[in-house]
C-alpha cells in the first residue's frame, strides 16, 4: 500500500483523480469524521497529522509488515476498530484518496513529491499562501489535501521544488548545474525488505565475480 508519493503526471492532475471538493455540501459531508464499513459508521481521526503519521508508518522499514495493519487501524479508528480488517483498511484508503473509490494508476514515472522529504516546503508554502502554521494547526485531511492541491499550482517553495525535479536539464543553458541541483533534491527510494534482500544478493554476485545473468534470472523468478 503505497500512498505517500505523487508522480509528475499525478501532481499535474491531482484534482481529477479525487472527488470534487464542493462547498455546497454540509461540513459533515464535505469534511467527514466517520467512514462506513460493512454498512456501519465508524468514527475516525480525520486530522491531517494522523494521516501523515499513518502514511509514514506504512513506509517505515523498521516496523514489521505484520504489525503495521493493527497499528494503522488503532491510529485511524481509535478504540472502536471494525471487525472486518480488510474493509477497514479499504475505508482508510478511500479516506486518504478523499472519497475516490479507485486507486490512482501508476504511470511508471519517478515520484516528484514526498510528504516527508518535502515537509519543509509544504510547511513554508502553507504559511506563505494561506498564513497557516501547520505545526500549530489542527486540520481535517480533506481540507489539508485541497489546500495542498492549490500549492501545487501556485508560486511557492513547494511548486518551485517540483518544477526543478521535472525540468529537462538538456533544455537549460546551465545543464550541469541543473543536474546537480536535481541530484541534491531527488526523492530517496524506499525499498521493501524483499527488494533490499534481492539487491544485496545481486551486489554479492557483482562483487564476488559470480554469474550475473543467472542471479538476475533467479531474482526474476523470486528464487
Amino acid at each position: 500500500m503505497r500512498l505517500r508519493r505523487v508522480t509528475a503526471t499525478q501532481a499535474q492532475s491531482l484534482k481529477s483523480t479525487m472527488i470534487e471538493f464542493s462547498l455546497s455540501k454540509s461540513k459533515r459531508k464535505a469534511l467527514p469524521e466517520a467512514v462506513t464499513v460493512d454498512g456501519n459508521a465508524f468514527s475516525i481521526n480525520p486530522s491531517f497529522r494522523t494521516i501523515l503519521k499513518a502514511l509514514r508508518l506504512i513506509s517505515d522499514e523498521q516496523i514489521l509488515d505484520a504489525h503495521k495493519a493493527g497499528m494503522l487501524l488503532r491510529m485511524f479508528y481509535g478504540e472502536t476498530i471494525p471487525d472486518n480488517v480488510d474493509e477497514a483498511i479499504k475505508a482508510f484508503q478511500w479516506f486518504v484518496r478523499r472519497g475516490d473509490n479507485e486507486e490512482p494508476k501508476q504511470d511508471g514515472k519517478p515520484p516528484v513529491f514526498d510528504y516527508e522529504q518535502d515537509a519543509s516546503e509544504v510547511y513554508s508554502s502553507f504559511y506563505t499562501l494561506y498564513s497557516i502554521d501547520l505545526i500549530e494547526s489542527e486540520m481535517h485531511w480533506w481540507k489539508f489535501s485541497a489546500l495542498l492541491d492549490g500549492a501545487f499550482r501556485s508560486e511557492c517553495p513547494l511548486s518551485d521544488k517540483i518544477k526543478l525535479r521535472t525540468i529537462d536539464p538538456s533544455k537549460c543553458e546551465n545543464a550541469k548545474e541543473v543536474q546537480e541541483a536535481q541530484e541534491s533534491i531527488k526523492i530517496e527510494t524506499n525499498f521493501t525488505r524483499e527488494e533490499k534482500r534481492n539487491r544485496k544478493r545481486l551486489e554479492e554476485v557483482l562483487t564476488g565475480g559470480g554469474d550475473v545473468v543467472a542471479a538476475l534470472e533467479a531474482l526474476k523468478h523470486g528464487k
